[in-house]
């Protein structure tokens, strides 16, 4: 479903298809000190644990491409949907090839694993994607167009977490060819399998941790009986991203229904209500906003953003107790969110609960916020007793 859900949005591709802590050094917060390597010697290191993955037609004809990367001696792993269309399966790398058998298939993250009977090269070590960085560089290894192990270097540009699934986006290019290569660190550590693209986006790529592969173990692999079956978690994910690029891109309307898809696939998906929340929002219409957050934070309750913004909302609605609510929540959840203990203050305050005030202020300096000596001087000073 991923590839017919990708053909539909027009905006994403799976290029495999044919037809904080301050004082802290990056090693120390990754938690070691590996040897940081130069490209050529990455490349050099990785490129023999990459290969060419190709589904095969009853006649052996190949219909759909890929990449893959060895995790062990003869285990390679890649995408789902490079493989799913397939009778038959084999590796290749320059004039070798191997047949594979399918082992394990998880089809809500579109990862699976192939066994490589007689391959017998090296595993590519794996890194949590918990330890990566924003700004870290990385570098993806492939088979973009059909060219077989290409290296392409960028920065890890954001690691989004959406329900039970997360996606690590990156610079690093990767294009049509490309599913099921590896994503990896400068010590040559495998990070995630690079998986899809937005296509309308500027270097937005994004890769499936590597730490998935660790479950694989308990998805054994079954032909799917219909396509249309496939993966809803996925295709909401999916959905979801392409809202919050269609936002980024100033188009609310296309968001929205990038959402409302999501929501449909997967009604429960607290992410998606989220991201339908924003896109009402922008379109000005606060009440719809207001509902879309209510439904996100009754589905994913522990929450502070969720009700952060939901408080945003009724704040707009004039829903003072609903206001107060949310904001109460949000810094139940979170003790330091100093916007919220802010704006809750200051809600209390159009309440006239004075006490309530002065405790919001002390909380503020008890967390050290910024705002604090701002919250002083606009609602503690004001007096609020005619005195």
């Amino acid at each position: 479903m991923l590839l017919a859900l990708l053909a539909l949005s027009g905006l994403f591709y799976a290029p495999a298809m044919v037809a904080q802590d301050l004082g802290a050094t990056t090693a120390e917060k990754r938690g070691d000190h590996s040897e940081q390597l130069l490209p050529k010697e990455l490349f050099k290191l990785l490129s023999p644990s990459v290969f060419t993955v190709e589904a095969n037609a009853k006649d052996g004809s190949v219909i759909a491409f890929g990449s893959g990367v060895a995790v062990a001696s003869s285990k390679v792993v890649t995408n789902v949907h490079v493989i799913d269309e397939g009778y038959s399966w084999r590796v290749k790398q320059g004039d070798k090839s191997w047949a594979a058998t399918v082992k394990y298939a998880d089809r809500e993250h579109d990862l699976c694993e192939l066994e490589v009977e007689g391959l017998r090269v090296r595993g590519i070590p794996v890194r949590e994607s918990s330890t990566l960085e924003v700004g870290e560089r990385v570098f993806a290894i492939g088979t973009p167009q059909g060219l077989e192990v290409t290296l392409s270097d960028g920065l890890v540009s954001g690691i989004r977490d959406f329900d039970h699934s997360r996606v690590i986006q990156t610079t690093a290019a990767i294009s049509k060819g490309s599913s099921g290569g590896g994503l990896f660190d400068s010590s040559g550590r495998l990070l995630g399998i690079t998986t899809f693209f937005v296509k309308e986006g500027q270097n937005l790529n994004f890769a499936l941790p590597a730490e998935l592969l660790a479950s694989l173990g308990s998805h054994p692999f079954e032909k799917a009986r219909r396509l249309e079956a496939q993966d809803p978690v996925f295709q909401a994910l999916v959905w979801t991203l392409a809202g919050h690029e269609f936002l980024s891109l100033k188009k609310p309307d296309q968001a929205l229904n990038a959402f409302q898809q999501a929501v449909r696939i997967q009604p429960d998906f607290p992410g998606a209500w989220a991201g339908l929340g924003l896109a009402y929002e922008e379109l000005g219409k606060d009440a719809e906003e207001a509902k879309a957050f209510e439904e996100a934070v009754r589905l994913q309750p522990d929450s502070a953003v969720y009700w952060y913004t939901l408080g945003l909302t009724y704040g707009r609605l004039r829903q003072l107790d609903q206001t107060i609510h949310a904001y109460e929540q949000a810094v139940a959840l979170k003790p330091d969110y100093c916007e919220a203990r802010f704006r809750l203050g200051g809600f209390y305050a159009l309440k006239g609960e004075r006490a309530k005030v002065i405790e919001a202020y002390k909380e503020l300096k008890n967390f050290r916020c910024d705002q604090a000596e701002e919250f002083f001087r606009r609602l503690v000073l004001p007096s609020h007793d005619g005195g």
